[in-house]
């Protein structure tokens, strides 16, 4: 087993924590510290001390899964880890017909989003591959042969190498293993089974929706009725917008429904509800040219707006209309047989039902649930919003009380949320509806990195909405120009923007810029971006990386290099904050939050954009030996930088 020490700061905390707390049922625990301070590996010992069968950790990204696994073999923690991702990425029979639709000319995912795939695990050949045969639910090999199987393998990797290293070992414990024939998904979900049901301690990972989602069936399955379990929720201050919650309806969306009807009827063309199509066709090209023209009206081009009670009205019908003409051709999804089947069409019912549901429960200004609503449809809110290539309409929560307080009584045991920015006690109690039992604020008992910090005072910077213009995007620009290419430093060069709008104004001014840039938005798969950065760095190149605050370069992405023994170093050596990255006051979707938060206008954008401008700078600090030069620039940090405790602890800070 691997030998570690804590560092003096995790003992001490340890150390402090109160006796009464390991007897109470389900105490919540607030954990702020610094990223890279460690705070992952003392989650998992606070979680140890309640002595559960199962610790659950949930993150918000799946490439953030891998630093629990990681930690959790590198200091030999006794729970053994077991990573969930999406069964669509494990299914088989899925894999070779999306390989199949590719060699055919069809793209690589067949034409299906995720959530447009039915993956029938219980009709599937290789389900309980893991069981005798004769009956029962006996393994045929040791439990503990397997879990050091699936828990050896990082599940970050890319698919197909997940899968070659799960079958190389499997082949030690049987040969027969070498040929294939078996489901990783159906192992992990067996094993995790067979776990809890032995009483043998596992570390379930996997994110947030396996906890506040519907994937979270998955676990409460594994667990039964009877495992006693603590939670940890992963960068916890992700949990004011639970954004894959939401439902929507695009004209991509509409368009991709009509395609896949229309594949359907030419494999099938005497089939009663072909004799539809063109009704159906007639359909949502009303709907696209009203949904596209109705958008159009507003200013909501990356922006959630409250469509006016006419529009609203009018789209809801609409889509009803074509919901209804829809479900003719759910027999196309709903008969035949197999593991596979599209749900292109049951999808998009499900998701106009439930805005139609919505939309009636508003407008009879109701409060309260009926039996389709797991809480509170008061905290969902109708909104439009435009992005490059589609409009859409949008159903989503504002207020995610409800939310966490329905998941917390379903997964009913303590609770550790950790965060280098988690919100102060009075922020999680009042706005998430959590009684925080202890709060432990680490940020003065430890310091990551060497930080060095430039602000703008004296240049005329600033993102205030209300001086945004041409000129300030090319100021903009020209700066970061000139940090860029007067830096010598190889490596990432991250550039924080408060919203796509300005990215895409400032960015528009560095096209001609001699060093490689990639915006947030045009990466699909994020270990390419961090595998084109390493290879600059180590090269001795540069990388531009133009990120949105909260968005997924500034949350969901680690710059790292790896340097063994569980250590690493940052690619990030210059954070580029270009403007604070205050939410959009103009957003409909954050005043809904504002006002369902309770909390003063001001206290919770102060909240907010302290929480964003730490994020981003904590991508520069992985290790205690980073370093890295913070650009504030906007003439509001002259005041705020050190209110928000960006100054203190930095090696030095120059106001320019």
């Amino acid at each position: 087993m691997p030998t570690f020490e804590l560092r003096e700061w995790q003992r001490d905390v340890l150390g402090s924590m109160p006796r009464d707390l390991l007897g109470m049922g389900a105490p919540v625990i607030g954990v702020k510290a610094p990223t890279g301070s460690g705070k992952t590996l003392l989650a998992l010992r606070i979680a140890e001390k309640f002595k559960p069968n199962v610790v659950i950790a949930v993150v918000r990204t799946w490439t953030e899964m891998a630093r629990f696994w990681e930690d959790a073999r590198r200091f030999g923690y006794k729970y053994k880890p077991l990573a969930f991702f999406a069964k669509t990425e494990h299914c088989l029979e899925l894999r070779r017909r999306r390989k199949a639709s590719a060699s055919v000319g069809g793209d690589e995912g067949g034409g299906l989003e995720e959530d447009e795939v039915d993956v029938r695990c219980d009709e599937c050949s290789l389900r309980n591959n893991l069981y005798e045969e004769h009956g029962g639910f006996v393994l045929k090999y040791p439990l503990d042969g397997l879990l050091s199987v699936y828990s050896s393998v990082n599940p970050n990797l890319r698919y197909p190498e997940y899968r070659r290293l799960v079958r190389d070992r499997l082949s030690l414990i049987d040969p027969e293993y070498r040929t294939g024939g078996f489901c990783t998904y159906d192992h992990l979900r067996t094993i995790a089974k067979e776990a809890v049901r032995s009483g043998t301690p596992i570390l379930l990972i996997g994110t947030y929706p396996y906890v506040f989602g519907p994937p979270s069936i998955l676990f409460r399955n594994i667990l039964g009725g009877g495992a006693r379990i603590v939670v940890i929720i992963d960068e916890a201050h992700n949990l004011d917008t639970l954004d894959f919650l939401e439902r929507s309806i695009s004209n991509a969306r509409l368009e991709r429904l009509v395609s896949t009807c229309e594949k359907y009827c030419s494999k099938e063309p005497g089939r009663e509800p072909c004799s539809g199509l063109d009704r159906l066709r007639r359909l949502v090209n009303t709907v696209e040219e009203r949904l596209v023209r109705i958008v159009g009206s507003y200013d909501a081009e990356r922006t959630f707006k409250h469509p006016k009670p006419g529009h609203l009205w009018e789209l809801v019908s609409l889509l009803s209309l074509v919901r209804d003409e829809a479900v003719k051709f759910t027999e196309f999804e709903t008969g035949g047989s197999g593991p596979v089947r599209g749900r292109t069409v049951l999808s998009f019912i499900d998701t106009v039902d439930f805005m139609v549901r919505l939309y009636e429960f508003k407008a009879r200004c109701r409060v309260g649930v009926d039996s389709y609503w797991d809480y509170d449809p008061s905290v969902w809110g109708f909104y439009i919003t435009r992005g490059e290539r589609s409009a859409r309409l949008v159903a989503k929560p504002f207020a995610v009380k409800p939310i966490i307080q329905y998941a917390w009584a379903r997964f009913n045991g303590p609770w550790i949320l950790m965060s280098g920015t988690l919100p102060g006690r009075q922020y999680i109690e009042k706005v998430w509806g959590l009684n925080v039992s202890w709060y432990v604020d680490a940020s003065d008992m430890v310091h990551i990195g060497r930080r060095k910090v430039v602000i703008s005072v004296r240049e005329g910077l600033t993102s205030s909405f209300s001086e945004r213009s041409e000129e300030m995007f090319r100021k903009y620009a020209d700066k970061i120009r000139w940090i860029v290419l007067n830096h010598s430093e190889p490596g990432v060069y991250l550039v924080v923007y408060p919203s796509y709008k300005m990215m895409k104004g400032v960015t528009w001014y560095l096209a001609d810029l001699p060093v490689p840039q990639r915006r947030e938005g045009e990466v699909r798969h994020l270990p390419d971006l961090v595998e084109e950065a390493l290879r600059l760095y180590t090269s001795g190149g540069k990388l531009v990386v133009h990120a949105v605050s909260g968005g997924r370069f500034t949350e969901g992405v680690e710059f790292v290099r790896r340097l063994g023994d569980g250590k690493v170093e940052s690619l990030v050596k210059h954070v580029i904050l270009a403007g604070v990255p205050f939410p959009n006051v103009g957003d409909d979707f954050v005043q809904d939050r504002v006002l369902a938060s309770g909390l003063d206008e001001w206290e919770w954008f102060n909240v907010h954009g302290w929480m964003n401008t730490v994020q981003a700078i904590g991508r520069a600090f992985r290790s205690e030996d980073d370093e890295a030069t913070i650009w504030l620039l906007d003439y509001r940090f002259d005041h705020l930088a050190d209110n928000w405790g960006i100054t203190r602890g930095a090696v030095w800070v120059r106001r320019e």
